[in-house]
């Protein structure tokens, strides 16, 4: 039995039972529908390892995060401590919403400043130390 029609299964279940949104425990499949494949198989069927993820609805699935610099996966993966993570996460946005927001407004200051609701000091700041203006 493949992963895909394990999850059919599990989604036929859910409807038959009518499992409110909000329930995020996967019923157990029955034997029947099961085949008694499995014999001891540690969650491996057809060499796809199943974790608890795999066995959520659609809707319920947190969809992979592409963040610059990679998804955060990559980042716990790689061994980037928490807070290094979100600091390289926050300047790649920072500098190219400040490039974009210059470049909409012509490189004013005072409009772009007002039109991200920041003070013109607070974003000349910001464009100084993303190499966006000069001192």
């Amino acid at each position: 039995m493949t992963q895909k029609q394990i999850l059919n299964v599990i989604d036929r279940q859910r409807e038959e039972e009518q499992l409110g949104p909000g329930e995020t425990q996967p019923r157990m499949i029955r034997p029947e529908e099961f085949n008694g494949i499995c014999g001891g198989c540690h969650n491996a069927i057809d060499g796809t390892e199943l974790g608890m993820a795999d066995l959520l609805p659609a809707s319920q699935k947190t969809p992979r995060a592409h963040l610059p610099g990679g998804t955060a996966e990559q980042f716990v993966d790689s061994g980037t401590p928490f807070k290094e993570a979100k600091q390289r996460v926050l300047d790649t946005f920072e500098s190219a919403y400040l490039r974009a927001l210059l470049e909409k407004h012509g490189g004013n200051i005072s409009r772009s400043a007002q039109s991200a609701g920041l003070t013109r000091y607070h974003l000349r700041e910001l464009a100084k130390r993303y190499g966006l203006r000069e001192s």
